[in-house]
C-alpha cells in the first residue's frame, strides 16, 4: 500500500507567502509536476485481501486520498474504500448503528471534500434498510426515515439513495433519493444535506422534485439525471443539476442562475447549432459559483462550456499541440450513450479538467488528461515510477482533481502489467488573498470595504460593485515563465469597461476607491484589459515577460476596473481579490 502525499507543502507555501510580508521579492524552489502511485493492483488491504482493481479515486488540495477497490474474488472482502491507504469501510462490516445489518456492495463513488470527509451511498442487502447515505461513516438517512425538507409532504419518507455529491467543506452534500409521499406515491427528487452547527444533525432541502415546474418552463420534471456527474454544488450552496421534462424541451440542465442549455435550443455557438439531451450532460461547479459542462450538440458534437463560453469542441484546434492538431473527443466511450464515463472537474481558479483524445498531423492519434491547455498525462508518452501509461479506466470517477488544481487523481494500466490510482502533483498553484470580505486574509489583516460593500464571506472576490458582487481574478496555465503561457482572467466586472492588471512585490491592505488595494513596494501595471457584455476579460500578454519575473520569483496580482458613477461608493472604480503566483 502506497502512503499519501505529504501534504505539508501546502502549509509550507503560506509560510513562504508571509517571507512576502518582510522583503520586496521573495523566492523558493521550482516544483516540476511529480506522479506517485497511491495504490496498485496486487498491494495487501489492511485488514484481509489483496487489491483485485481499482474502481474509483479522489483526491482534495491537502494531497489526501480516497480509493474504492474491489478485493480478490477469493478472498472474503470485495469493495473496500480506503483513505490514505486506511481501510475506513469494508462490504461484510456491519451497518454502523444498526446491529445485524451488513454493509453490500457500494453503489456509487465517494465524493471526497477538502475537510477529508467523504458521502457515500452504501447497499445494505437486509430489506429493512435497501441502503443508507453516509457521511465520514455515519448514517445520515436509511428506508424509511422521514424527510423533512419543507418542499414535501410531512409524512414522505425516504425509500432509497443512490449517488451523491459533496460540496467540498464537510457540511453540505446533494444526494439523488426515491421518495416516499404519503399517499404512497413515489417521487424521485435532489436532497441537500447541510450539518447544523457540525452537531451531525443534517437539515434538508429538497432542490429539485418530480412533477415540479422549474422557473422558465411549462412542464414539469420527470426524472433526473443519473451520471456521476449531472449534479453538483458549491460550498455555498449553488446547484447544477440535469433533468428530463414531460414536455418540450424535453430536457434541460440547469445552473446557478438558471437554464443552461435546453434540448433543441440554439447553443450561440454557431449558426443552427443545438443542444442534445441534457441527460447527458457532465458538470462540474467550482465554490466561487463557475460552471463547467459537457454536452452534445447537432450537427456540430461535442463541446466543453466555461461560465456560457465555448471552451473547446471536437473539431476545434488544440493549443499547445503541433499546428493543425484537431480535439477528437472528450470523455470515454462507455455503455449505450457513454454517460459514465465523461470526467469533467473544474478548480477553484477556473482551470478545466477533462480526459480527451486528439489527432496530430505528424504522430496521429493521441489521448490523455488535461488541465486547461496542458497536457498532465498522456497515453504512451507519461512514465509513472519508471513505467509508460498505457491505458486509462474508463468511467466518470476515474479522473479527480483538487479544488485548488494541485493534484490530478486518476486510474490507469501501466506498460509491464502496473495498474492503479496515481497522483499528480502539478507544484505550487496560485493562491488567494485580500479578499473584500471583511475577513482576516492569508496574511492576517483584516480590512473593511470603503463603503461597507463588503462581498459575502469567504466567497474570495473583491469588494461588491454596482452590479451588487465582487469581481475576481483567476490563474491559467503552466506558470512557467519560459512557456510564456500564463493567463489571468477577470470576471463579474462591469461590462465593456477598461481594467488594468497589477504586479506587486509585497501586500498591503487598503482601501482605496471602492475595493481594496491589495499590493504595493512597487506596484507595476502590466496589462490594459478590456471586459466584454458580461464583464469578463482576459489578458493576452507575455505576463512574466511584462512583470521581469524569473523562475521562483513569487509575484501578487490584481486587477483594477472601472465602475461608473453608479458604484456602490461612487468613486468610479473598484478591485478584485489578490493572487500569489509562484513562477516556475
Amino acid at each position: 500500500m502506497h502512503g499519501r502525499i505529504d501534504a505539508s507543502r501546502f502549509a509550507s507555501f503560506a509560510t513562504s507567502a508571509a517571507a512576502f510580508l518582510a522583503a520586496t521579492t521573495f523566492s523558493a524552489t521550482t516544483h516540476a509536476q511529480t506522479i506517485t502511485p497511491l495504490v496498485e493492483v496486487g498491494d495487501a488491504i489492511p485488514g484481509g485481501g489483496v487489491v483485485d482493481d481499482v474502481m474509483s479515486v479522489g483526491v482534495n488540495r491537502l494531497g489526501e486520498w480516497i480509493a474504492v477497490v474491489d478485493g480478490d474474488p477469493g478472498a472474503a472482502t470485495q469493495h473496500v474504500l480506503l483513505r490514505d491507504g486506511v481501510a475506513v469501510v469494508r462490504e461484510g462490516d456491519a451497518l454502523p448503528g444498526f446491529p445485524g445489518e451488513a454493509v453490500g456492495p457500494f453503489l456509487d463513488a465517494p465524493d471526497f471534500g477538502t475537510s477529508g470527509g467523504w458521502v457515500l451511498t452504501l447497499n445494505a442487502p437486509a430489506p429493512s434498510l435497501s441502503n443508507a447515505l453516509c457521511a465520514d461513516g455515519v448514517v445520515v438517512v436509511k428506508r424509511g426515515d422521514p424527510c423533512t425538507a419543507p418542499q414535501v409532504p410531512v409524512g414522505t419518507v425516504f425509500y432509497s439513495t443512490s449517488n451523491a455529491w459533496s460540496a467540498g467543506d464537510g457540511e453540505r452534500f446533494l444526494a439523488r433519493c426515491l421518495l416516499t409521499f404519503p399517499d404512497t406515491d413515489v417521487y424521485w427528487a435532489i436532497v441537500a444535506f447541510t450539518d447544523v452547527g457540525g452537531t451531525g444533525t443534517y437539515a434538508q432541502e429538497v432542490v429539485v422534485l418530480r412533477d415540479e415546474v422549474l422557473p422558465g418552463q411549462s412542464s414539469g420534471v420527470t426524472f433526473l439525471g443519473t451520471g456521476p456527474l449531472s449534479h453538483d454544488l458549491s460550498r455555498f450552496d449553488d446547484h447544477a443539476f440535469a433533468v428530463l421534462l414531460s414536455g418540450p424541451p424535453t430536457s434541460a440542465l440547469y445552473g446557478p442562475d438558471g437554464v443552461v442549455a435546453e434540448e433543441g435550443a440554439a447553443t450561440g455557438f454557431a449558426a443552427g447549432e443545438t443542444w442534445q439531451s441534457a441527460l447527458l450532460a457532465s458538470v462540474d461547479l467550482n465554490n466561487r459559483g463557475q460552471l463547467a459542462h459537457r454536452l452534445y450538440t447537432d450537427p456540430l458534437g461535442d463541446v466543453i462550456v466555461l461560465d456560457g463560453r465555448e471552451f473547446a469542441r471536437v473539431g476545434g484546434p488544440v493549443p499547445g499541440r503541433p499546428a493543425g492538431s484537431t480535439w477528437q473527443h472528450f470523455g470515454f466511450e462507455v455503455g449505450p450513450f457513454g454517460e459514465q464515463g465523461r470526467p469533467l472537474a473544474l478548480n477553484d481558479m477556473g482551470e478545466l479538467c477533462f480526459y480527451a483524445s486528439w489527432f496530430e498531423p505528424v504522430n496521429g492519434g493521441r489521448s490523455g488528461i488535461v488541465v486547461e491547455s496542458q497536457v498532465v498525462v498522456e497515453r504512451d508518452v507519461t512514465a509513472v515510477a519508471g513505467s509508460v501509461v498505457s491505458s486509462f479506466a474508463q468511467h466518470g470517477s476515474a479522473i479527480r482533481m483538487s479544488d485548488d488544481g494541485t493534484y490530478v487523481a486518476f486510474v490507469a494500466e501501466l506498460q509491464g502489467g502496473s495498474a492503479g490510482a496515481y497522483l499528480v502533483d502539478r507544484g505550487l498553484r496560485p493562491y488567494d488573498f485580500c479578499a473584500g470580505d471583511g475577513q482576516q486574509d492569508l496574511f492576517g489583516a483584516t480590512t473593511a470595504c470603503p463603503c461597507s460593500n463588503e462581498s459575502p464571506v469567504e466567497h474570495r472576490r473583491g469588494c461588491e460593485n454596482s452590479q451588487g458582487r465582487g469581481a475576481f481574478v483567476t490563474v491559467q496555465g503552466s506558470l512557467s515563465v519560459a512557456a510564456g503561457d500564463t493567463t489571468f482572467r477577470l470576471h463579474d466586472a462591469r461590462a465593456n469597461q477598461p481594467a488594468m492588471l497589477l504586479q506587486g512585490t509585497t501586500p498591503i491592505s487598503l482601501p482605496f476607491r471602492d475595493g481594496i488595494l491589495c499590493m504595493g513596494s512597487p506596484t507595476e501595471r502590466i496589462e490594459v484589459l478590456f471586459t466584454d457584455a458580461t464583464g469578463f476579460a482576459q489578458s493576452a500578454s507575455d505576463v512574466a515577460a511584462e512583470g521581469a519575473v524569473g523562475a521562483s520569483d513569487f509575484r501578487g496580482y490584481q486587477v483594477w476596473y472601472r465602475d461608473p458613477s453608479v458604484s456602490s461608493c461612487g468613486t468610479g472604480s473598484n478591485f478584485t481579490q489578490a493572487v500569489i503566483v509562484a513562477w516556475q
